[in-house]
């Protein structure tokens, strides 16, 4: 039971197992960017920049998913999208160790992802979002402000709707570790690059923890945000002022990822209860029969596909 006292919204479609539904959810949100893709290279075509128009395609995305894939999905689910915002406040009052935790399993998801990139690159191969790196890489103000708002606020407000949110409330009928463990590892391998990996996978496990706990999902949306602002708000800096700020990032994450790491093992007892769950679900939700349903291994195996699409040659 979540502090503010209400339970994590559960669906309204009996005692079904959600298993087809969370998969068309999936399949929705990822093919999402195809229609704005189509319409802006039809309509728009050459007359703005490559990087403005990547960034226009994901706008329109976002909006489609905000305006219809995500409140449709919602109510197929029995989950109404505001539900899992106004289930719970934020809880500020522990803001003070969650930002730390937060902090520290993100400084471990970079050093795993940068060993396995070092892998990459040692057989001179690379596994980037590309589309993300022509973005950050523009020179555009409006693409720099569009980025900014894209990766700060709007990119972790839909990630928390649909995975805090939609998918841990689907998958919460087969076990709240289960659940947790099982969106973290969709919205892990869902970026779709296998240098963010690591950092979602291990982010993803808190936030669902705080999002059952807290029955809403503005807390980790404020940590989400958070994460992603940290590394960005120094380069900005920088950019104003013309001075350096990069040392910045590595202190804050140092600094808090320690604070963090205390806190777990202060606190491991609580955390291996919560790695080893005593659960069991009903009959009717089977967990290996909702990881081998067809629309499940179909979004599984387009996410696979877009992994090996990310390795490519250093140039």
């Amino acid at each position: 039971t979540p502090r503010g006292g209400k339970l994590m919204i559960e669906t309204k479609s009996g005692r079904k197992s959600p298993a087809t539904r969370v998969g068309l959810l999936l399949l929705l949100t990822a093919l999402s960017s195809i229609p704005p893709y189509l319409f802006l290279n039809f309509f728009v075509g050459s007359s703005v920049t490559f990087p403005e128009r990547n960034l226009w395609n994901l706008l329109v995305a976002y909006a489609l998913n905000f305006a219809l894939i995500l409140p449709l999905m919602g109510r197929f689910l029995g989950i109404p999208l505001r539900s899992v915002w106004s289930g719970g406040k934020a809880d500020w009052k522990n803001m003070g160790r969650y930002i730390p935790v937060s902090f520290f399993l993100t400084a471990v998801g970079f050093v795993l992802a940068s060993a396995l990139l070092a892998l990459f690159q040692a057989l001179g191969q690379q596994s980037t979002n590309e589309v993300f790196e022509i973005l950050g890489n523009s020179d555009s103000p409006f693409v720099i402000t569009g980025w900014y708002l894209c990766v700060i606020l709007i990119g972790p407000l839909y990630e928390e709707f649909l995975c805090r949110g939609l998918l841990l409330s689907a998958l919460k009928p087969y076990g709240d570790f289960f659940a947790v463990l099982v969106s973290a590892v969709f919205f892990s391998i869902g970026h779709g690059n296998f240098s963010q990996m690591f950092v979602p996978f291990l982010s993803g496990m808190a936030w669902g923890y705080i999002t059952l706990r807290t029955g809403s999902i503005k807390t980790a949306y404020l940590l989400h945000a958070l994460n992603n602002a940290l590394p960005i708000i120094p380069q900005a800096l920088g950019g104003l002022t013309r001075t350096n700020f990069a040392f910045l990032t590595p202190l804050a994450y140092s600094a808090l990822g320690a604070i963090g790491a205390f806190l777990l093992v202060k606190h491991r007892a609580r955390v291996l209860a919560y790695l080893h769950p005593r659960e069991e679900a009903p009959p009717e939700y089977s967990k290996i029969r909702f990881l081998f349903n067809p629309l499940i291994l179909l979004w599984l195996l387009y996410c696979v596909f877009n992994l090996v699409l990310s390795v490519r040659p250093i140039a």
